[in-house]
């Protein structure tokens, strides 16, 4: 998958209410073309898109040591969450850094991985 495609696939995701399943299925599609080896060694269910815990199990194993960054309210209507990813959580200029932001938790981390591929 063309990186353009992996950027606009997640600007997708930030913008839509849910995940759907035509979204879920090309989520899926682009996680086991950019990580191949977590996706062999199964982090990379077909469910994935709509699973927090199944994203962050892609993050350990994909981006082992990386730091992970959430910020959001857990009530309804407040404003969006956002999650950052970076190799640390020393340098403020990291070379690849995913970033999300979306109305639910699992889509922003889902973004700021897509990010990072």
């Amino acid at each position: 998958m063309e990186q353009k495609e992996v950027l606009d696939l997640a600007k997708r995701i930030e913008a839509a209410s849910y995940v759907d399943p035509g979204l879920n299925t090309d989520v899926v599609k682009a996680l086991r073309a950019g990580f191949p080896e977590a996706a062999a060694a199964g982090h990379v269910p077909n469910g994935i898109a709509s699973s927090t815990d199944s994203i962050v199990e892609l993050v350990v194993a994909a981006l082992p040591g990386w730091h992970f960054s959430i910020h959001g309210r857990a009530r309804p209507d407040i404003g969006p969450w956002t999650c950052s990813l970076r190799r640390s959580d020393v340098l403020d200029d990291d070379e690849m850094l995913g970033a999300g932001e979306a109305c639910s938790l699992n889509q922003a981390v889902l973004a700021a991985v897509l990010r990072v591929m």
